[in-house]
């Protein structure tokens, strides 16, 4: 099927990150993560680093002029430090990249990390992190100096066994489409970690067996559909929990008024998916195909 190509194609050309910015967005990681590691402050507690979000999950897509940054969640792993609160962790980060030329006037502070901003490109937000062997792993609040419980390891593992039952990396691709879709229709606004969710939330436990995800444009069809089917059934938001971690409510940060329009949107493409997977005819489909995700997809076959 033509469309199988050329929705591929549009993946490499306009969506997925490329190697150039990859390398050197892993390249600003290692480096940041040797000054860590090298400092007198935290050399006797630091022990790895590890990443979470898009980062973690492959799911990072290409700049756009409409969104000209991407960035990176970096976790690093501690010990605690006697003597230090909750929001000194984030104080001691903060003052520690400010010694240095390189990263001083890149880095603030946030409320459960730092940014190295590096303009134009990208940021890293580097967040510590305490893995713990009993209970929930922890980050820190600067705000209240309060650690907090968190499973960002878990849920990864989580997306890896969805995108496992799916196959071809199916589910992540289906990911980044999205993304792209939210970011250059910009017609509604959801988190990442939410669409995620939503999006993996619609793969079911059996179907590696009986659901034929034989494509890319096939498991966008199902899951959108699937996606649109529940929203349909939720007109009022419903409690959307981490996956791994009932008690952090992943809709904390929307309203019912996103949450109703973009409940309406993803109707709306569910629709137009539908509609350019049926198409037989290779110059409609490649309209319909358009039509959701504008004017550079399939160009060279239009052009031909």
């Amino acid at each position: 099927m033509s469309d199988v190509q050329y929705l591929n194609e549009f993946l490499e050309s306009e969506i997925n990150i490329d190697k150039t910015r990859l390398d050197r967005l892993n390249s600003s990681v290692s480096a940041v993560m040797n000054y860590v590691s090298s400092s007198s402050v935290f050399e006797e507690i630091y022990t790895g680093y590890g990443t979470q979000g898009s980062y973690a999950h492959r799911t990072i897509i290409k700049p756009s002029i409409k969104k000209k940054e991407f960035d990176a969640d970096v976790l690093v792993f501690l010990t605690k430090k006697d003597g230090w609160e909750a929001a000194d962790y984030i104080e001691e980060f903060y003052k520690e990249f400010r010694k240095s030329g390189v990263y001083r006037e890149k880095v603030k502070r946030s409320t459960r990390c730092i940014t190295i901003d590096y303009t134009g490109e990208f940021h890293i937000d580097i967040v510590p992190f305490f893995k713990r062997f009993f209970g929930n792993d922890q980050i820190v609040n600067k705000n209240t100096s309060e650690f907090e419980s968190t499973d960002s390891l878990g849920y990864s593992e989580w997306l890896d066994e969805k995108n496992s039952t799916v196959g071809n990396d199916y589910l992540i691709l289906t990911i980044r489409l999205l993304k792209y879709l939210r970011n250059i229709k910009q017609t509604f606004s959801v988190k990442s970690v939410l669409l995620t969710t939503m999006i993996g939330n619609q793969v079911k436990w059996n179907d590696g067996f009986f659901t034929n995800f034989a494509d890319l444009p096939s498991a966008l069809r199902i899951l959108l559909g699937r996606l649109d089917d529940w929203l349909q059934d939720n007109p009022d938001m419903p409690v959307i929990s981490n996956p791994v971690m009932d008690e952090e409510d992943f809709v904390r940060h929307w309203n019912q008024n996103r949450y109703s329009n973009f409940r309406e949107k993803i109707h709306i493409y569910r629709s137009w998916v539908d509609e350019a997977c049926g198409e037989e005819d290779e110059a409609e489909s490649i309209k319909k195909w358009r039509k959701i995700f504008g004017e550079k997809y399939a160009q060279a076959a239009l052009m031909a």
